[in-house]
């Protein structure tokens, strides 16, 4: 997770640019969605072809840093509120 959110901050090199390209490609994508599925944002993710591996987990921790997201347990799915593709302050 460390890894993700370093790559989307401070690119290095090429390669690192393409990847967090493709990363806030994926994050503009689901966030258009506004509802989502666990598998529908792993689906999205894959589709991006990024190199990064993420648990489910790390993956609605990584659409929390750009957005306040709910969980409805009825109906699994989640939920985005507000969103923002700069980075939330926690705390």
């Amino acid at each position: 997770m460390q890894e993700t959110l370093h790559l989307i901050k401070n690119p290095i090199n090429q390669a690192d640019r393409d990847q967090k390209e493709k990363l806030v490609n994926f994050l503009s994508a689901i966030f258009f969605e506004t509802e989502f599925t666990i598998i529908q944002a792993r689906q999205l993710f894959k589709e991006h072809r990024t190199y990064v591996s993420l648990t489910n987990q790390n993956l609605i921790n990584l659409l929390e840093l750009f957005a306040t997201i709910t969980y409805d347990k009825r109906q699994k799915i989640y939920k985005i509120k507000s969103c923002s593709l700069e980075f939330k302050k926690s705390g």
